[in-house]
């Protein structure tokens, strides 16, 4: 039987061999087609997994307890900060977070580079515009009965509010800790609370 005879009756074969018939219209090649629709579909997927994976980066959060033993819902590793306490501006620049701190009270004046920040007003009466619209992801406090309605407004705009309250020696170096891990920064809290309470019972 002839190669002819056993072809299927109407269907032309697509052939990679000889020449096309003069003025006729090419054909695609279903091999090639192929090929750039997988790796089409694979770049949309890989841009695709990229960006969700971006996303989940930086809307990941945790919940920590701070030192008045509220909730505070914050991002894993905060990134634009308020400080509204000489003593805690102080503590994240000794901790290496000067470039994540976007705000400070007038009153933060050491060291010499937290004069650099953008100020926010004092620390008993601290503006609400100003800090808002420094987009924060982290208010630090103080304790103060005064700032209960602060920090309920702040609440309110969803913004984390995380309140320190050392109240001796002790709870001090403990602070420090704590904020390095709500920050981030663990091991050089850990290091610097280890010196300062070497100096002190030195």
């Amino acid at each position: 039987m002839s190669k002819r005879s056993r072809e299927t009756p109407g269907v032309e074969w697509p052939s990679d061999h000889g020449p096309e018939s003069p003025g006729a219209p090419s054909r695609p090649n279903p091999r090639s087609s192929g090929r750039a629709t997988l790796i089409a579909t694979c770049g949309l997927l890989l841009a695709l997994s990229s960006c969700t994976a971006r996303h989940d980066r930086s809307s990941a959060e945790r919940t920590v307890i701070d030192e008045l033993g509220r909730s505070v819902k914050v991002r894993d590793v905060p990134s634009r900060i308020v400080s509204l306490a000489p003593s805690i501006t102080e503590t994240l620049f000794a901790l290496g977070l000067e470039s994540r701190i976007v705000g400070v009270t007038s009153y933060c004046n050491y060291p010499p580079e937290a004069a650099t920040k953008e100020k926010v007003g004092d620390t008993q009466r601290p503006s609400i515009e100003k800090i808002v619209a420094l987009k924060p992801d982290l208010v630090i406090i103080v304790t103060a009965s005064q700032l209960e309605q602060f920090v309920n407004r702040l609440d309110a705009l969803g913004i984390p509010v995380y309140v320190s309250n050392p109240g001796n020696v002790d709870s001090v170096l403990e602070s420090i800790d704590r904020l390095g891990e709500l920050t981030g920064a663990v091991a050089r809290a850990r290091e610097l609370s280890s010196s300062l309470r070497a100096r002190i019972e030195a």
